[in-house]
């Protein structure tokens, strides 16, 4: 790592290190990279994210700090919330949702908003979720669908019908739509494995009871 001096090459190495889950000594590389001011800001943003990804969560604080670094377009602190994201501790989901305020950088909220998918079934985030697909702002409404699509939650459906036939840009009615139908066949799929079941254990009942009966004859034979 420290003989590679070309960027997109040490933000591939270090997305890598992501993959070595509660190894302490990665955790430490990934640190001081992030760390390091003389690094690039794509490096760090991508260490900040392969240390949330450790799932160590000794380095919360780590990230936290992170989310204060100056960066262009805020790319640290996008980073920072992704490795937050990851570690899913209830301190992180509340940073999470801090982050998708009015008055932080529309990118920041951005990130945070798509984040929150992860997290539909607390309530909060749920209830947050819904506020931003109502967002003034298109690409903070563009991550809340991003975050419903990931979550396949058909809570969801009456407000992604709503924006489907009303919000004021195409490309969220569009996307809107497709996510709607990829949730109602996600459901379908659902309840035809249900029925599926059903039917397998209606039959394995019915041979259970000719078996029975077989057993029966057997006997008074």
């Amino acid at each position: 790592m420290n003989n590679e001096r070309h960027p997109r090459v040490r933000q591939a190495i270090v997305e890598a290190l992501g993959n070595f889950r509660g190894n302490r000594d990665v955790a430490k590389v990934l640190t001081s990279i992030l760390e390091n001011a003389s690094e690039s800001y794509y490096v760090r943003s991508r260490a900040a994210q392969s240390l949330g990804k450790l799932g160590i969560l000794d380095y919360a604080g780590e990230l936290t700090k992170a989310l204060d670094y100056p960066s262009h377009n805020y790319v640290i602190t996008q980073g920072a919330l992704q490795g937050l994201s990851e570690l899913g501790t209830d301190e992180a989901v509340d940073t999470l949702i801090k982050y998708t305020e009015l008055g932080k950088p529309t990118l920041v909220r951005m990130v945070a908003t798509q984040s929150l998918g992860r997290f539909v079934g607390i309530r909060r985030v749920y209830d947050r979720i819904r506020e931003l697909l109502k967002d003034p702002y298109y690409r903070v409404r563009y991550a809340a669908v991003a975050a419903v699509e990931s979550s396949l939650d058909p809570r969801f459906l009456d407000i992604l019908d709503e924006l489907a036939s009303r919000d004021l840009d195409g490309r969220i009615r569009r996307y809107a739509r497709d996510v709607a139908r990829k949730i109602r066949e996600h459901v379908q799929r659902g309840v035809e494995y249900a029925r599926l079941r059903e039917e397998i254990e209606r039959i394995r009942e019915e041979q259970r009871r000719i078996m029975d009966r077989l057993d029966r004859m057997e006997a008074k034979g």
